[in-house]
């Protein structure tokens, strides 16, 4: 039975209600697919999916997307054959090969190449924070479970991958790695963001001087610069929506 027949059969099984925890915390409700299923059968699912004409897996496909609906069940797929076609060591990701899975997915970090560094810079850094964030910094790695739960709440939803780039950009300077930034940390990433000379607001005369950028940010963080400051905090001038008058 394939990893996708075994997805669908479990979700039959649940009861009314507990479909959708059944097959969105995949991981943790059948303890790892690595646990249970081996990672060969992931790869076995993954070129599966890929496979034209396979009657058995449409027939799998369409009662997980009945499941699931349509569009659901597409981003499971994907996630799926991507997870699939780049761990070659078991129910896990290692870093190298995390990032070359992420340097499929440019969405993630699109326009920030330039500001952060090169591409292959930026595509490691997002592969810290992916592995921080959801995966076991521990083991320098990132199971199936942790990887699905990125794919869902950054890569497949528009609001958390918003915000998802907004934490790498803060995750740039972040060197203790505490999710917050101190005074000096934000003031390097506000002058490589507007005053250097690689910034795309480089010469544009709408971007006041620095005294005054600071000074306005830190009136509007409620403990001004003694303070730890998050990509939350950070979101109107990563936005643009920042005034410093």
């Amino acid at each position: 039975m394939s990893l996708l027949d075994k997805v669908v059969k479990s979700s039959v099984a649940a009861p009314v209600g507990f479909v959708g925890a059944t097959m969105w915390g995949f991981g943790s409700s059948i303890s790892g697919v690595g646990t249970l299923l081996g990672i060969n059968e992931i790869r076995d699912a993954g070129r599966s999916m890929t496979t034209a004409g396979n009657s058995a897996l449409s027939s799998s496909q369409s009662m997980l997307e009945d499941i699931l609906g349509l569009s659901d069940a597409k981003s499971l797929n994907g996630a799926l054959t991507m997870f699939s076609e780049h761990s070659q060591g078991g129910n896990r990701l290692t870093r190298d090969e995390l990032s070359g899975l992420l340097d499929k997915m440019p969405e993630l970090y699109f326009g920030l190449e330039g500001m952060l560094g090169t591409r292959r810079q930026v595509v490691a850094l997002t592969a810290d924070l992916v592995i921080m964030l959801y995966g076991q910094p521990e083991h320098d790695c990132i199971e199936w479970d942790g990887f699905h739960r990125m794919w869902r709440e950054v890569y497949d939803n528009s609001t958390g991958r918003l915000t998802f780039f907004h934490r790498i950009i803060v995750h740039k300077y972040d060197a203790d790695r505490q999710q917050a930034l101190s005074a000096r940390q934000v003031e390097a990433l506000i002058d490589d963001l507007y005053y250097s000379t690689n910034s795309v607001f480089a010469g544009d005369k709408r971007v006041p001087e620095r005294s005054m950028m600071m000074s306005a940010l830190w009136k509007q963080l409620a403990d001004g610069p003694d303070s730890r400051v998050t990509a939350e905090d950070l979101k109107p001038i990563l936005c643009g929506d920042f005034c410093a008058c």
